[in-house]
């Protein structure tokens, strides 16, 4: 949870494919224990207007300020609690253009119809999956892009290799390669519909 060395490593992985990347310690935002209660909080009330969010979007408004960022072509990645406010930021802010989330719970209170463009990737073995199931079965009745994949076998936190148990490299490997072809497709100059 919070801005560990994987999420360190995922931004330095998005840099190197040339995105214009910034995580954000949702935690330090105050009392670190106070923080994690309050995510948590938000996320099992299922709403997508709640703290973190909001402190995303002053992440968002930095990022879009910076000269060498199109503030048109912004996107958002999240893990675990992450993937649950990439979700919830996609609905609230509409300067995000597309999603990836990974095992997020889908919060209930998401209106599918607002959501921008999702490359999902979910493990089957995991509390997250039926609700993503639920996601990509009401995505499949609108024209947003989406691809919503469910890896076999794989448990939540498959994309972690600093977490050995959970860690599945082919889930991993396929899951960031969708990510990537999807964020090209999507948010590359020129390619931005």
């Amino acid at each position: 949870m919070g801005l560990t060395d994987h999420i360190k490593d995922i931004t330095s992985r998005l840099a190197g494919e040339g995105y214009a990347a910034l995580a954000l310690d949702i935690f330090s935002a105050g009392n670190t224990a106070i923080c994690i209660w309050k995510c948590l909080q938000a996320v099992r009330s299922g709403k997508t207007d709640h703290f973190a969010v909001h402190y995303l979007q002053s992440g968002l408004d930095y990022l879009a300020a910076q000269p060498f960022v199109d503030k048109d072509r912004l996107g958002a990645i999240g893990f675990c609690m992450g993937g649950n406010f990439a979700l919830s930021l996609a609905c609230l802010d509409k300067r995000i253009k597309t999603i990836a989330p990974f095992y997020g719970l889908t919060p209930s209170q998401v209106e599918v119809t607002s959501l921008c463009r999702v490359v999902g990737s979910y493990p089957t073995m995991d509390a997250t999956t039926k609700s993503a199931g639920k996601l990509a079965a009401k995505l499949d009745e609108t024209s947003i892009a989406h691809d919503i994949k469910f890896y076999p076998g794989a448990v939540h936190c498959f994309m972690n290799d600093r977490l050995p148990l959970f860690y599945k490299a082919q889930a991993a490997s396929d899951s960031w390669q969708r990510t990537l072809s999807f964020f090209a497709e999507h948010l590359r100059k020129n390619q931005l519909q």
